[in-house]
């Protein structure tokens, strides 16, 4: 499907030719490593580690760790291989550190001195729990484009930004401070749509965590074909490692899938309770994997115990899994989930963007982030109308 206007800071976005590499980006991840690892002092990366040799998997994890981040000091990364997990791990510090340090325009106040032009209808954005949208306080706005529509809208600042240094701006707390849609690319439109997918994979995890006593729809591992998935999968249990699928696409129809890791704990809760693990991507065997290796990488973070946002309960239980495995009647097998392969980064976020439009998401919402001169993109994504998980 064509999308009329798909434009931002003046150009078009799907006009381009950048053909895909192995990991669907558009260099190579050590191409990658080579253009940003010179600028890891700025964002203030002080040190990548290879954290991999201390979970049983061997599946590459790295962190990079920010002491002086405005956010989370340590950054994890995930991949295939180690230059993808190191790239992955260094590119999560970068996008943090520029969401930490924007350059956006801003504007303090009321929304209900806004005009409706101008300013995003805030009942479709999520709220956070316990807290009424008072459109008669000051809080702080800023600009991004809707590309869909070739415009650009009033935001609230606080879903933009991630410097959580205290003490917060004014009227902070009515809209979730997160880094859901916060990405990056080697070329915008991989930016854009790694930001998207992060978008669609949460508000299907907020869905997920509302219906907790729905059956399940497994997902049948003995049907992957995809060399790169089987290695994955085989790695996993050949590990003594259990290893279940889900899938928990919603109505937008790009393909999310649920992992969940347990075992090979000899003894540590930290191992054998259950970590899990979200992927979203337009090809259904690349989301496999990135939910497979979120998974990996979830447990990791237990098990390395760097994280911030990691807290008591986060050692007590996992991602949840409600009810038990008699309830989880339906399985399928993953070539019954829809699937868009292309060679062309600027293909898949075509496919996506038509998702979105039939399932009556008509504005996708983008703030550039990204350094000046730097040699790549950072875009925070906005879909008004998709859900996030409860906050």
């Amino acid at each position: 499907m064509l999308i009329a206007a798909t434009t931002f800071m003046g150009c078009s976005v799907l006009q381009g030719r950048t053909f895909k590499r192995q990991t669907h980006r558009s260099l190579r991840s050590a191409e990658t490593l080579d253009r940003v690892l010179p600028l890891r002092g700025v964002v203030g990366v002080t040190r990548l580690a290879n954290v991999t040799g201390l979970d049983s998997l061997g599946i590459p994890v790295f962190t990079a760790i920010r002491p002086n981040s405005r956010s989370l000091s340590v950054a994890h990364g995930k991949g295939t291989d180690e230059a993808s997990a190191k790239a992955s791990a260094l590119m999560e510090a970068v996008e943090l550190y520029c969401a930490e340090h924007t350059r956006l325009p801003l504007r303090l106040g009321r929304y209900c001195d806004l005009s409706p032009d101008n300013a995003i209808d805030v009942a479709l954005l999520p709220h956070r729990r316990g807290r009424d949208f008072d459109p008669e306080l000051p809080i702080l706005w800023t600009w991004v484009t809707d590309i869909c529509r070739d415009t650009n809208v009033l935001v609230p600042f606080e879903m933009i930004h991630t410097d959580f240094t205290l003490p917060l701006p004014q009227g902070t707390g009515f809209f979730p401070m997160t880094s859901t849609g916060l990405a990056s690319g080697n070329c915008l439109a991989e930016a854009l749509v790694h930001g998207l997918c992060e978008v669609i994979e949460r508000d299907a995890y907020a869905r997920w965590q509302s219906k907790f006593t729905a059956k399940r729809t497994a997902v049948d591992i003995d049907t992957i074909a995809c060399p790169m998935t089987s290695t994955l999968v085989d790695r996993i249990l050949g590990s003594g490692c259990t290893l279940q699928l889900e899938d928990i696409t919603t109505d937008v129809g790009v393909p999310v899938l649920f992992a969940q890791i347990s075992g090979a704990g000899e003894g540590s809760l930290i191992t054998e309770r259950p970590a899990g693990g979200f992927g979203c991507h337009p090809d259904r065997n690349w989301a496999c994997v990135r939910a497979i290796t979120e998974a990996v990488q979830s447990r990791m973070a237990r098990i390395v115990g760097l994280r911030d946002d990691l807290t008591g309960r986060e050692f007590a239980s996992s991602v949840p899994r409600e009810g038990n495995d008699e309830e989880k009647i339906a399985s399928k097998s993953i070539n019954g989930i829809e699937s868009a392969v292309s060679e062309l980064i600027e293909e898949d976020l075509r496919w996506v963007l038509g998702r979105l439009r039939k399932a009556n998401r008509r504005s996708v919402l983008v703030a550039d982030l990204s350094p000046r001169d730097a040699p790549f993109c950072v875009v925070k994504v906005i879909v008004p109308g998709l859900a996030s998980p409860s906050v």
